[in-house]
């Protein structure tokens, strides 16, 4: 790996704005709040040291010149500042002059100038091997709290592009009602391949899922994608009939499985999303007390089968007893929203 450092000036990285990818593969997507933002915005304006960026020179590429490898977050924040996105925090003044409230269009010209001319180091990689680039970020994030879905997304493998890609286009995730924080969408794709390469023999924890991803070959990855697409197709129709029904990560890997399963039969999608409330209406119901279901001296509603679903989904919903025990009970529980062709 060779590597040159230089400081730059706000206003030269803003320039380059259209010419750096923030958003490679293998980083994660935007998390910041407005709180630390206005923080980062603070910290420049009273003239504090930052921490370097590192970029990535990516040629032959027709898009961009640089993808981020360290600092995206930091990059975004002052892009959006330049670009009048949020205005600075509470009390921070500049040379006297009172800042608070105040767009980067609205800022005395001085300390417009104070601002672009604030200079950033950052280490660009001229040359590099894939490989060295996702093991660099990895190394530069450690302690950094990424959660195992991020760093799934670091790894360089064909299943994880398709996923990705699935994620950014798949018209599920566009309408499906929940927001895809620190890769969320892309968790619960990663738990039903987890299914697919291993079914209910392992438990869907993050170093099995990390092992799946490894190991999956190229054709493999090729199936795959086509059997997620399949099923997420099916997913969007009855999330069509109540948005966000699949919210809850089990909700989503319990349907997903069961339709999978049922892939090759017609579907009542509107049936299924009716069964689907009617059994997380009960979930939530008996969720403080499940108990009471099987104590028929003071249960109106005995139903064990309903007391095994919550007990499975209640507590390490990720154990492969627990996955499969809502399988069967799901199994049994839609058994009328399934029909032959």
């Amino acid at each position: 790996m060779k590597v040159e450092n230089k400081d730059f000036s706000i206003e030269e990285v803003c320039n380059l704005k259209s010419k750096i990818d923030p958003k490679p593969q293998y980083q994660r997507t935007q998390v910041w709040k407005i709180d630390r933002k206005r923080l980062l915005i603070d910290s420049i304006m009273r003239g504090y040291d930052l921490p370097k960026f590192y970029l990535n020179k990516i040629p032959f590429n027709s898009f961009f010149d640089f993808e981020v490898c360290d600092g995206q977050q930091r990059l975004r924040t002052i892009w959006e500042f330049y670009e009048d996105k949020f205005s600075i925090g509470k009390d921070l003044k500049f040379e006297d002059e009172n800042l608070d409230g105040l767009k980067f269009s609205e800022l005395p010209e001085k300390v417009q100038i104070f601002f672009l001319s604030y200079k950033l180091t950052i280490t660009t990689i001229i040359e590099s091997k894939s490989n060295e680039i996702r093991d660099l970020f990895a190394r530069l994030q450690k302690g950094m709290g990424l959660n195992q879905a991020e760093l799934r997304r670091a790894l360089s493998t064909q299943i994880g592009s398709y996923v990705e890609s699935i994620v950014d286009n798949h018209r599920f995730f566009k309408e499906c009602g929940f927001p895809n924080l620190r890769n969320k969408h892309q968790d619960y794709i990663d738990h039903v391949i987890s299914y697919f390469v291993n079914g209910f023999n392992l438990d869907m924890k993050g170093i099995v899922l990390q092992d799946v991803y490894i190991k999956i070959s190229p054709y493999q990855a090729t199936q795959y994608v086509k059997e997620l697409s399949l099923i997420l197709d099916a997913m969007e129709k009855i999330n069509s009939y109540s948005k966000g029904i699949f919210k809850n990560k089990w909700a989503f890997v319990d349907s997903f499985i069961l339709l999978f399963q049922n892939k090759h039969r017609k579907v009542d999608f509107e049936r299924f999303k009716n069964r689907f409330l009617y059994l997380e209406n009960k979930r939530k119901e008996y969720r403080g007390n499940p108990k009471s279901l099987i104590e028929k001296e003071i249960s109106t509603d005995f139903d064990k089968r309903l007391y095994d679903y919550i007990l499975a989904f209640s507590k390490d919903g990720n154990l492969k007893a627990n996955l499969k025990k809502r399988n069967t009970v799901f199994d049994e529980e839609f058994k009328h929203v399934f029909f032959d062709k």
